[in-house]
């Protein structure tokens, strides 16, 4: 009994030695900083998973304008080529601002999101969201908007809204915090639509301008960055790297913002955007961790930059 007793006071010995050592190194670093704590070095994960948010915008998407349209009896070769080039969800314009619908080439509203396209999608295991720009000045639409929004939500079949272009047409915070927060309350107060999401897409200029950024990453959950390389005039790879520099700079002041990021790539006809760089911009993409990325848009695609988003090429 008298070796056990002797070898457990040895052990407690050692722990609390090894305690203070640690206490007077801690000390130390602390004098050598000056008398102010070092923060601890820390790299923004991409993914602040909240409820539900796994199954959203995973795997490849493509932004829908105005390619398909809600008078077409056939939605099926649609929905073929998406599961051709492994297209996992598609973000379709569904109103702009508070008109429903897109323009038509006469300039008038024409629906083009509605149930039979949204079923022809998800029968095939393809999700589909539907998108709107939000016009944020303070005479806008903003009730229009709302109303779209919660129809879609409540009447349709759905998984999301997508509120696109923010703080591109106005910027009114009063107008913002309406938008954001009726939604976000019909989400949360509706049982058949709490596990849809909610999401924004704006350029990815969190660390620049006077806007309120606070108000839509208090309310989304998703991010989706328009990273334009060709706007931005900078190479898909420095594109990537510029927003993901802006958007630690923003996070590191605003600690409480949880969403998750899905960065958004152009297919546009356009010199600089070649098969070449939508192959580089998906290899940035990947090297800073989002796995999970979309593209803009259906129309303009050509089958050569359909083949790169499908890894055909």
């Amino acid at each position: 009994m008298a070796i056990k007793w002797r070898k457990f006071g040895f052990g407690v010995m050692m722990r609390l030695s090894l305690r203070v050592i640690a206490g007077i190194a801690l000390f130390l670093t602390f004098l050598i900083s000056g008398g102010e704590a070092r923060p601890v070095k820390h790299r923004m994960t991409k993914h602040h998973i909240t409820e539900h948010s796994h199954s959203h915008f995973k795997g490849r998407g493509m932004w829908v304008w105005n390619e398909i349209h809600g008078n077409d009896n056939d939605y099926e070769p649609y929905v073929r080529m998406a599961k051709a080039y492994g297209i996992q969800y598609v973000v379709i314009k569904a109103y702009n601002g508070g008109n429903w619908g897109v323009r038509d080439a006469e300039g008038d509203f024409q629906t083009q999101l509605n149930q039979r396209m949204i079923s022809a999608f998800q029968k095939a295991g393809i999700r589909c969201y539907g998108c709107g720009t939000a016009y944020l000045w303070p005479q806008s639409d903003v009730e229009g908007a709302i109303r779209h929004s919660v129809n879609l939500l409540h009447k349709t079949t759905v998984d999301g809204i997508v509120l696109d272009d923010v703080f591109a047409y106005g910027a009114d915070k009063h107008q913002t915090g309406r938008l954001f927060g009726e939604i976000r309350n019909h989400i949360d107060h509706c049982s058949s639509c709490r596990k849809k999401a909610f999401a924004f897409s704006t350029f990815p200029y969190v660390w620049k301008a006077d806007l309120p950024w606070e108000i839509p990453f208090r309310y989304a959950r998703y991010y989706l960055p328009q990273i334009y390389w060709m706007d931005m005039r900078l190479t898909p790879s420095g594109a990537v790297s510029r927003f993901q520099r802006g958007w630690n700079e923003y996070h590191r002041k605003n600690r409480n913002v949880h969403v998750r990021i899905i960065p958004v790539g152009p297919t546009i006809d356009h010199r600089d955007v070649t098969p070449k760089h939508v192959k580089q911009f998906i290899s940035a993409c990947r090297k800073d961790g989002y796995h999970d990325i979309s593209f803009f848009r259906w129309g303009v695609t050509s089958k050569e930059k359909w083949k790169v988003i499908g890894g055909k090429s």
